[in-house]
C-alpha cells in the first residue's frame, strides 16, 4: 500500500509544472518551477526556488503570489533554472 501512495505522490509531483523566471511587484523575481494552485479559496501561482541550484540535495524553497501580483512570468528550461 505504501508503494501506491509513494507512486501516486511521485506522479502528482511531476504534473502541471513549468521552468519559469516569475517577477513580482515590489522588486521581487524568482528562477525556479511554478504551477497555478488553489490556496485560500484563490487561485496562486506556486514557485519552488531550488536551494544552492541543487533540489536533490538540498530542496525546494516555496512562493505562493496571488495573481494580481505579478509583473512578469517568462518560461524557461531546467538547465537556466538550476544555474
Amino acid at each position: 500500500m505504501d508503494a501506491i501512495v509513494e507512486n501516486v505522490e511521485a506522479a502528482d509531483e511531476q504534473t502541471g509544472w513549468e521552468w519559469c523566471f516569475l517577477e513580482i511587484m515590489g522588486h521581487r523575481s524568482h528562477w525556479g518551477r511554478s504551477r497555478e494552485e488553489e490556496r485560500f479559496g484563490a487561485k496562486m501561482i506556486r514557485i519552488d526556488v531550488p536551494i544552492k541550484g541543487d533540489p536533490a540535495a538540498n530542496g525546494w524553497l516555496t512562493h505562493y503570489y496571488g495573481g494580481a501580483s505579478i509583473f512578469s512570468y517568462s518560461l524557461t528550461d531546467e538547465a537556466t533554472v538550476m544555474k
